[in-house]
């Protein structure tokens, strides 16, 4: 019983840090701009100024509600996803990044998720 309680309060904790730090966008290593360039190049600026660069994987996947940007970075073993959701940015920039993800960039677009931070 004692192992079980240890391992719920391991897994709170967990679940608690994930959301603070990445649904809620508090933490160091949250995503804050995601750029994306026309040759599928791109940048993801993190809240403590960090920058990771790569490119758009074919996994990426975008719908109304949800898109599901997936980049592969150099050096890196496992790919990175950026969640974002409708009220997660600026809806004209989300749009751009959608029609653009889904029909093939032309220009670059780039997705701020700080807006509505305090």
């Amino acid at each position: 019983l004692p192992v079980v309680a240890a391992l719920l309060a391991l897994v709170a904790a967990s679940g608690f840090a994930t959301v603070r730090t990445h649904a809620l966008r508090r933490g160091r290593s949250a995503v804050r701009l995601l750029r994306v360039m026309a040759d599928g190049h791109a940048m993801l600026t993190f809240a403590d100024g960090r920058h990771e660069c790569g490119r758009l994987l074919a996994s990426t996947s975008v719908s109304a509600a949800m898109t599901v940007a997936r980049l592969g970075a150099s050096g890196r073993v496992r790919a990175r996803s950026v969640v974002l959701t409708a009220d997660a940015c600026d809806h004209n920039a989300l749009r751009r990044l959608r029609v653009g993800l889904w029909w093939g960039l032309r220009a670059p677009v780039c997705a701020r998720s700080d807006a509505g931070l305090n």
